[in-house]
């Protein structure tokens, strides 16, 4: 009996994938899939001895087949084992070099730490500088402005000996001196300049000075008042000058006129401040505070700034008559703080 006819054919079995119509490189030819069966014995034209046509048993090895199409030295994974391993080597690479830059990076960042740690050192100390200096610039006790003068100590007091026609070396002697003028006439006379209140301060010869050296000498005592001033340094009696102020007036007071040195512990100097300071601080000192304390004072029994300030009224506080809150005071304090200046017209502060 003849074998079937879809046996017999060779395109349906071939070995060759040119020849096999249903080959494709994505699925393999239907006789590559039995040759790897294990069902399928052998090809068709194959039989084994004994064996009578048409029994279907067919003569061939399962490992002929599977030498042909998957070889023994043939390995799936080989080529991904490759891409892994090279992958790997790359990675490793890669981490070495990120290390090497990490290694980097923490040593430029510990060069940077120490360095700015300088610098803020160096900062804070020029900082704390720059802080004391503004404290004692604008403090009442600023001693900044007279720290630029270093020399601003009181001069070496004079010999007596040295000036021996000098009438009154020492207080003492011009206080009895002017006594004794006084209960003789009744007036304290003045000199041949006019010179009536400061007789005392004395030229080398023994004579005193004329009014226009009078006048100089208290014109610079201003100006050096004025900086003590300025310095918030400037007390309200001379009695209550500090330290510094005594100082620095009598230094450049004798300095600027030296016939004020001609007496014990350059007491002269000291007795035009004594004798004029009172005035000049009462018209530059004294009246600028008393200005800002009227308005200040008028400002608070008015209702425009309190209005501006105060919290609406409670059913408590409606009973009692309106007051200014802290905050206004802080706003005029503040805005009357600076220095007065003339005005074209009286301002008009309303009482109402």
């Amino acid at each position: 009996m003849s074998s079937p006819a879809f046996m017999s054919s060779p395109s349906f079995m071939s070995d060759s994938p040119e020849t096999s119509s249903s080959y494709s490189h994505n699925y393999p030819p239907l006789g590559r899939t039995l040759y790897s069966a294990d069902l399928w014995t052998g090809r068709p034209d194959q039989r084994t001895e004994g064996s009578t046509s048409g029994s279907g048993r067919f003569e061939g090895s399962n490992q002929i087949a599977k030498q042909n199409f998957f070889p023994a030295n043939r390995s799936n994974t080989d080529p991904w084992a490759a891409i892994v391993t090279s992958r790997i080597e790359i990675l490793t690479k890669e981490n070495h070099q990120l290390q090497k830059d990490v290694q980097f990076l923490h040593r430029m960042l510990s060069e940077s730490h120490q360095e700015l740690i300088g610098l803020i050192r160096t900062s804070s100390s020029t900082v704390a500088a720059a802080i004391e200096r503004l404290s004692l610039s604008s403090g009442t006790s600023s001693l900044a402005p007279l720290t630029d003068h270093s020399v601003a100590l009181p001069l070496p007091v004079l010999d007596k000996e040295d000036y021996p026609d000098v009438k009154y070396w020492t207080k003492k002697e011009y206080t009895a001196a002017k006594k004794r003028r006084k209960s003789s006439t009744g007036l304290i006379p003045s000199d041949g300049n006019g010179n009536v209140m400061t007789w005392y301060v004395e030229m080398e010869e023994g004579e005193p000075v004329d009014t226009a050296t009078v006048e100089a000498i208290r014109a610079h005592a201003r100006s050096i008042w004025q900086s003590l001033r300025t310095w918030n340094i400037a007390p309200a009696t001379w009695a209550d000058a500090s330290l510094e102020a005594h100082n620095y007036f009598e230094h450049h007071m004798c300095r600027q006129f030296p016939l004020l040195s001609y007496g014990a512990n350059n007491w002269k100097a000291h007795m035009i401040a004594t004798e004029n300071y009172p005035s000049w601080y009462s018209k530059h000192v004294g009246r600028s505070a008393n200005v800002r304390g009227t308005l200040v004072h008028a400002l608070q029994r008015s209702q425009i700034v309190p209005r501006l300030t105060r919290s609406p009224p409670t059913d408590r506080s409606r009973s009692r008559p309106d007051a200014p809150t802290q905050a206004s005071v802080y706003i005029l304090t503040h805005f009357l703080s600076l220095p007065l200046t003339p005005c074209a017209r009286p301002m008009l502060i309303p009482t109402t």
